[in-house]
């Protein structure tokens, strides 16, 4: 112990002596500093080994949630399908049930059938049952009755959904309305032609009814409008006269000669030669009013 004493002695004196050395006191002074950030850095290191492992988890979890809800949306699509096909199935049932029970009420009969309005009928026979509703046979003629006027007892017996009775009728209706259509344009395209075609023979006859103007280049070779003038007079006077003529007589006097059929004219000339004149024979010529006329391209030649 004694020995002891004495080695410890001189250390704590050089330690005292050390602690009164400014650089020593520096360099206690960073030395704590750094411990305390090694301290503080080992502190965040455990937290983010900490985070670490709860990212793992956390990671884990989702994947598990992830996996989850593949399997859920796969299982939500097979039983979709599912019920699609079952729903299809059932509906496919009803409407074969529904038919059935078409089928069955035709030739029913009824002593007496009241609709859900009130109209009543005696003596009724089915004759037919559509997606619409009853077609029947009574007492005084032939009905029908639509869902709308079926109670809803009758509409089971009968087989008819209101659904599918009011689309059908709609359908009907409006095939009903395409149909008129179409039947008012063809109407009114066939009155137009009608009518254009009338116009057309109206304007046809009345083109073969206007008169046409005959002139006499163009008239046909053996009418009289093709002849040559006539000579008339004696010795060495002779004068030309133009013709009278109507559309269809045509006549031709001199003194003691009647040529064509009788015509509502009679011409009698007057030469330009005095002492000499030309009448027609009133027992030759036709016995219609006379009618003078001036000569036309009258030549005398002496």
């Amino acid at each position: 112990m004694p020995m002891l004493a004495a080695l410890a002695l001189p250390a704590c004196r050089d330690k005292s002596e050390a602690r009164m050395d400014p650089e020593w006191l520096r360099l206690e002074a960073e030395r704590v500093k750094l411990a305390h950030q090694v301290e503080l850095m080992n502190l965040r290191l455990a937290k983010v080994e900490n985070r670490d492992g709860e990212w793992a988890e956390r990671s884990a979890e989702l994947d598990q949630e992830v996996a989850l809800r593949a399997w859920l949306k796969e299982k939500a699509g097979m039983l979709k399908s599912e019920l699609v096909e079952r729903t299809s199935q059932v509906e496919r049932e009803r409407l074969e049930m529904l038919q059935a029970l078409r089928s069955q009420s035709v030739g029913r009969t009824y002593d007496q059938l009241a609709g859900a309005r009130g109209r009543t009928f005696t003596e009724v026979v089915i004759t037919r049952v559509t997606e619409v509703g009853i077609e029947f046979r009574h007492a005084t003629g032939s009905a029908r009755l639509a869902a709308a006027e079926l109670t809803s007892t009758q509409q089971g017996m009968f087989g008819i959904d209101p659904g599918i009775s009011g689309e059908a009728l709609q359908q009907e209706n409006a095939v009903a309305q395409a149909y008129e259509s179409w039947v008012d344009e063809r109407v009114a395209v066939s009155n137009d032609r009608e009518k254009s075609r009338e116009a057309e023979l109206l304007a046809a006859e009345a083109a073969r009814l206007r008169p046409q103007p005959v002139v006499a280049s163009v008239a046909a070779a053996n009418t009289r409008l093709r002849d040559k003038p006539r000579e008339m007079g004696r010795e060495r006077y002779t004068t030309w006269y133009p013709y009278s003529y109507s559309r269809s007589r045509y006549s031709y006097c001199r003194p003691g000669y009647t040529y064509g059929t009788p015509s509502p004219y009679s011409v009698r000339s007057s030469p330009n030669i005095s002492g000499i004149g030309y009448a027609p024979s009133a027992s030759r010529c036709p016995s219609s009013p006379v009618v003078t006329r001036r000569p036309i391209n009258s030549f005398t030649f002496p």
